[in-house]
């Protein structure tokens, strides 16, 4: 009793606590019912639409009409939750029966009229003959038993309360109770209980034994039942019982019944019958109040392909017809599906793209909810192994598709499995197609090896006379391909055999053979020869170097071939025709297709379906895996713990990805030769240069148990390996140096080269202080030094190793200060010259081979003393170095070439340009005449240069007697002509020029002839003047104050006017007795009256200096215009000069009172001046005249009457 008391405590207790749990759950759950939503009409459209219906007293039969799933039972559901107090629903949702259709209909009806009958308790339709079980409970049998007891007390109490009180009075109760001790009261206590209790114990048992033993196999009305009986197949239910139907209407509220399930049966007569039935529900008067049936259907229930006339009868069955729109289908259950996914924690764990391309195989809303809620189970149950969700959900939805093929492959049975049974056959298949194309491309290389032929030309020749149709006896003999006949003077090689590879029909006549052939026989002369079109291939391959790529595709092809076994079915679908790999049963199921193809579905399935026994692999081993093929990595440090084990869990292409990067697991493969095409895999994709790959290659260098294999396979397949390392890693300078002598120690030679790209490698390792001294022997140092050209660039860390001889004597250093003062015993000042001097012939001849770099690097370096002028011409006059060099040597260095002869004439130019050689005439003229005797601009500017100008000034062009006249004449006038040559360098520079006697001054400007004239280039020539005179007046004055004494030497020879005449008397420059020897031989010509100033000029200059003038001239001025006393002034200081009879003559020139003079016996009177007092004494003293004297302001004169005395 105590037990039984706490075994039912317990379940108590424990059933409070499940109710705790699912209230919490509830507010957490990610799981959804599959039942009808009630939330789902968000605009109210379907509302109204229903509404109205109901509303509308002519509607008595409402249609809901939708695919399957599109949530016609939702938006009924809403209504409902929506409109429960407006209307009182009935609901009714039928079965699916399997039996012919009258069945059906009846099994339809039965249906719906027993949901009616049992929907309401007996009580409210207590009339109707429908009698049901009534389930009675243990309390209260018992308490109508203890009522019934009471019952009988109570009337013997009340009615013979004496036979109670006897009866009590005798019982041991009352003689205890009444004055009983406790130890004789519980006795009877415990008795009477026991007395009470087990009749009670009796009865309870009775009674559930006749329960439960009571079939009711019938529902019975009054004395019938609802069973159908013999000739009573014609009536229906629904007739049968109408009277049923209309009291239940008649004693309950229902005036909404909604059918759903009615379309699974495509009985169209069952709608019939209900329409039937809703007409005499809404006519009774016994029912009294309109009732609507509601139905939900999908669409093509009325109606299917050639049947239009069932499909009109829809809108004759109902009064109103609402189509629901599908609140999913396979365009947007991906949305849904992912919007379920995202409030799951298992959101960033499905590929959105998965969702997209799965869903659109799913178009019904409960099945995705059921996937969704399948998933989350699987999910928690099977999370202690860390699974892919993608594939998870993807057996849950393959689950959910197919439920019945997923049943078998529990069984190993079924679609899937027998698909996976198929990837041996698949692979050999596969193997089949790989085969053949081996098998030609060995022939191929094959027929190479074997061709002696060259060229196809020969081929051919060969094949047609082998045939004997191109011998000359052979004009008889042919061979017709098709319509084409080819005999010895028709054939062309390539024509017939282009002919013949394609040929239909061959006939020939040839030696002793007459027959028709095919292909095969003329290609094969008959069987003699190989086959001209494979021989022809082979020397075509030979000839475009196609060899390698025909060995590489075979390579490929073994390759893939090795692989197929390791590879895995995803792999293995991609690279077959998906008709040949899928049986037909498969090919129909297109969501199955896309799982199998994509691998969501594959032969790790087992562990999505069950739960996970650890046996060999251990919880951490089987993450390892699975961590693998769901491409989820681990770090690569993963402690692994059967690497054996694992190994079998693995396929061969999986040592491809990533994921598979362990160190322990890479260890394990390295020590087991076996493993050797998935040790490859791995050193395959860490050659790759990723960023995981360089991370692994990092650390497992270090933890690697064999080392040496490992660093030496990294680099045989990464030839980029130091490339990254050096310029695109963030190493250390350390650790890169400890990878630099990694690769020395253990990559193989030919590696080594291949490593060396760009020349990085070699450069790198003529950079590494100690690369001599790692772990290798000294011929391999000296075969990688050699083969790689190493260049160190500096050798002080060589200069007591014993390769520092073999580094020398082979070249590998490069040409630098550091290495050359080294090599030259610390010789500091390192020039072309000194490394002549130094006497090692190799050095010399390395130099010699690498003259740009040492001029590059040594000559042009700022701190290198100039190179003597012998030396460095040897090097300008080089014909293997470079120009541009050869340039840099001139603008870099100050040695200025004595001789320009003695350098190429290509770099004359650029030791002009930077003034390297002699400001000399001869340089400057070797250049001139080189450059067609012009001035060329770099010429302009050398000769405008200060200094060079400067020199070349002190030197005279007519000095130069070893240089032609007329190259002298040249350049002087090409110097003068030159405009670029600025006005301060010709005024020096024609210094040197020559002089001219005569020279075309047109187009010069004034400024250039003035310093020709001042520096005389320009002689005093008449020829000169009259230019200077013509076209810069007044430079010919100049000219003539430069050059007065060869002008008055040749005086005569000048054409002179007025002006020249003043110019000359007022110069400055020249001297009074220049002047005077000007004037004494001036010719009058060059004069005119009209001058007077200029004339009063020189009328004052001669009588200023007292000059003797020519007769002519003083005949000229005398009888000019000037005035009187002037004229008076010049032939008084001209009287002494002249006889008595030219002074009579040129008295007589002058005016009157003057020209009286020369009248004999005349008494003159004249004003008493200076001018006429000078006259007048200097007629005197010439005994001109016969006396004078002063008369106060007066000056009297007395001629002579007679001039026979006068001397």
């Amino acid at each position: 009793m105590l037990d039984k008391f706490k075994q039912k405590l317990v379940c108590f207790l424990t059933k409070l606590l499940t109710k705790l749990n699912e209230s919490e759950v509830k507010r957490e759950s990610l799981y959804e019912d599959l039942t009808p939503s009630n939330d789902v009409d968000k605009d109210g459209k379907y509302s109204e639409a229903i509404s109205w219906g109901l509303r509308n007293k002519k509607v008595k039969n409402i249609a809901l009409t939708g695919p399957y799933g599109s949530g016609k039972s939702s938006l009924l559901n809403t209504f409902q939750e929506q409109h429960g107090t407006e209307y009182h629903f009935l609901n009714i949702s039928l079965a699916t029966f399997h039996a012919d259709e009258t069945e059906v209909e009846n099994k339809l009806e039965k249906s719906i009229l027993q949901q009616m009958i049992y929907r309401v308790q007996d009580r409210i339709i207590p009339f109707s003959r429908f009698k049901r079980i009534k389930h009675v409970r243990t309390r209260s049998v018992i308490l109508h038993i203890l009522f019934f007891i009471a019952f009988i007390v109570a009337g013997i109490y009340l009615l013979k309360p004496d036979t109670l009180q006897g009866i009590y009075d005798k019982t041991s109760i009352a003689k205890t109770f009444g004055n009983g001790t406790w130890q004789q009261i519980l006795p009877t206590l415990i008795l009477g209980l026991f007395f009470i209790g087990y009749p009670l114990l009796v009865i309870k048992s009775i009674y559930r034994f006749t329960r439960a033993n009571l079939n009711f196999n019938k529902v019975t009305i009054a004395n019938a039942t609802v069973e159908k009986k013999v000739g009573e197949e014609s009536q229906s239910i629904f007739d049968k019982y109408l009277d049923e139907i209309l009291y239940f209407f008649e004693a309950t509220k229902y005036d909404v019944v909604i059918f759903e399930d009615l379309d699974r049966f495509d009985n169209i007569d069952i709608f019939e019958n209900l329409r039937e039935l809703n007409d005499l529900i809404n006519n009774s008067e016994q029912v009294g109040r309109r009732v609507v049936f509601i139905y939900a259907i999908k669409d093509d229930i009325f109606g299917e392909e050639n049947s239009g006339q069932l499909s009109r009868n829809r809108t004759k069955f109902f009064d109103f017809i609402i189509p629901v729109i599908p609140i999913i289908n396979a365009s947007n259950s991906g949305d849904v599906l992912a919007k379920k996914i995202k409030r799951s924690p298992y959101s960033d764990k499905i590929y959105n793209h998965f969702l997209d391309d799965v869903t659109i195989y799913i178009d019904d809303m409960r099945i995705l909810k059921n996937i969704f809620n399948e998933f989350v189970v699987y999910q928690e149950k099977l999370g202690e192994v860390d699974l892919d969700s993608n594939k998870l959900l993807a057996m849950v939805i393959y689950k959910n598709i197919y439920p019945v093929d997923f049943s078998r492959l529990q069984y190993k049975k079924g679609l899937v499995y027998e698909f996976f049974q198929k990837k041996q056959l698949i692979i050999e298949e596969q193997v089949k197609l790989i085969d053949p194309k081996i098998q030609e491309l060995e022939t191929k290389l094959k027929n190479i090896e074997v061709e002696a032929l060259t060229s196809i030309e020969e081929l051919q020749h060969v094949y047609l006379s082998d045939l004997g149709i191109s011998r000359l006896q052979a004009n008889n003999y042919y061979i017709q391909i098709d319509n084409n006949r080819y005999q010895y003077n028709t054939v062309t090689n390539s024509s017939f055999f282009e002919k013949l590879k394609n040929a239909n029909s061959i006939r020939y006549y040839l030696p002793h053979r007459n027959n028709v052939g095919t292909v095969k026989d003329i290609a094969t002369v008959f069987g003699a020869k190989r086959n001209y079109f494979e021989r022809e291939a082979a020397i075509k391959l030979i000839e475009e170097n196609g060899i390698e790529d025909v060995k590489q595709e075979l390579a490929q092809l073994k390759m893939g071939k090795q692989e197929l076994s390791s590879q895995s079915l995803q792999e293995i679908i991609a690279k077959s025709d998906p008709k040949l790999v899928f049986s037909d049963a498969i090919y129909e199921k297109k969501l199955l297709i896309y799982l199998l193809r994509n691998g969501y579905v594959d032969e790790m399935y087992n562990h999505y379906i069950t739960y996970f026994y650890p046996e060999n692999l251990s919880l951490s081993d089987i993450q390892f895996v699975f961590s693998i093929k769901n491409h989820e990595a681990l770090p690569f440090d993963y402690k692994l713990e059967n690497v054996e084990k694992i190994m079998t869990k693995l396929v061969g292409s999986e040592f491809k990805q990533a994921e598979v990067l362990n160190y322990h697991l890479l260890n394990y493969i390295m020590e087991h030769p076996g493993y050797q095409s998935y040790y490859d895999s791995i050193i395959e994709q860490l050659a790759n240069g990723s960023a995981t790959s360089v991370k692994f290659i990092h650390i497992f260098k270090e933890k690697a148990t064999k080392k040496a294999i490992f660093i030496r396979s990294i680099c045989k397949n990464w030839n980029d390996f130091w490339n990254f390392v050096s310029l695109k890693s963030s190493y250390t300078d350390q650790e890169k140096d400890d990878y630099l002598e990694g690769i020395f120690a253990y990559a193989e030679i030919e590696t080594i080269i291949q490593m060396d790209k760009n020349s990085v490698l070699s450069f790198a390792i003529s950079k590494h202080p100690n690369i001599l001294k790692v772990n290798a022997n000294e011929d391999k140092l000296k075969e990688i030094l050699l083969k790689l050209n190493v260049k160190f660039d500096e050798l002080e860390h060589l200069r007591e190793a014993e390769l520092f001889n073999f580094v020398v004597q082979h070249n590998l250093y490069e040409i630098n200060k550091d290495t050359l003062s080294v090599i030259l015993k610390d010789e500091l000042n390192i020039t072309y010259a000194s490394i002549k001097r130094f006497g090692q012939q190799p050095v010399i001849d390395y130099v010699d081979e690498n003259i740009d770099t040492f001029v590059k690097v040594i000559l042009l370096d700022e701190e290198t003393h100039a190179e003597p002028e012998e030396s460095l011409l040897e090097l300008l006059n080089r014909e293997g170095l470079d120009k541009e060099i050869k340039e840099a040597i001139v603008m870099n260095k100050s040695v200025a070439i004595t001789d320009i002869s003695d350098l190429v004439n290509e770099l004359w130019s650029i030791v002009i340009r930077e003034n390297r050689i002699v400001a000399s005439w001869p340089n400057v003229i070797a250049y001139f005449n080189d450059n067609d005797k012009t001035i060329t601009n770099l010429l302009v500017d050398f000769l405008n240069y200060p200094a060079n100008r400067r020199e070349l000034a002190k030197n005279q062009l007519d000095e130069l007697d070893d240089i032609d006249r007329d190259i002298l004449e040249l350049i002087s006038d090409e110097i003068i002509k030159c405009e670029n040559i600025t006005d301060e360098s010709f005024e020096v520079l024609s210094l040197s020029i020559l002089r001219w006697n005569s020279y075309p001054m047109e187009g010069l400007s004034e400024k250039r002839v003035r310093t020709m004239v001042e520096n005389n280039v320009f002689c005093s020539t008449p020829a000169n003047f009259k230019s200077l005179k013509t076209n810069f007046d007044p430079l010919h004055i100049l000219l003539v104050e430069q050059n007065i004494e060869p002008f008055i030497s040749e005086q005569a020879n000048y054409l002179l006017d007025a002006s020249d005449v003043k110019q000359l008397l007022d110069s400055d420059k020249i001297p009074n007795n220049y002047k005077k020897s000007f004037v004494e031989q001036l010719d009058p010509d060059s004069l005119t009256n009209e001058h007077i100033e200029i004339l009063t000029d020189l009328i004052n200059f001669i009588s200023k200096h007292n000059l003797e003038i020519k007769g002519d001239l003083l005949i000229f001025l005398l009888e000019t215009t000037v005035t009187q006393l002037k004229r008076v002034a010049l032939l008084t200081g001209q009287i002494d000069y002249l006889e008595i009879g030219s002074i009579t003559e040129h008295l007589t020139r002058l005016d009157k009172p003057y020209s009286e003079i020369a009248e004999k016996g005349r008494r003159l009177q004249f004003k008493n001046n200076k001018t006429d007092k000078a006259l007048v004494a200097a007629l005197e003293n010439k005994n001109y005249i016969s006396s004078s004297k002063k008369d106060g302001k007066k000056l009297r004169v007395n001629t002579r009457i007679k001039m026979d005395n006068v001397n």
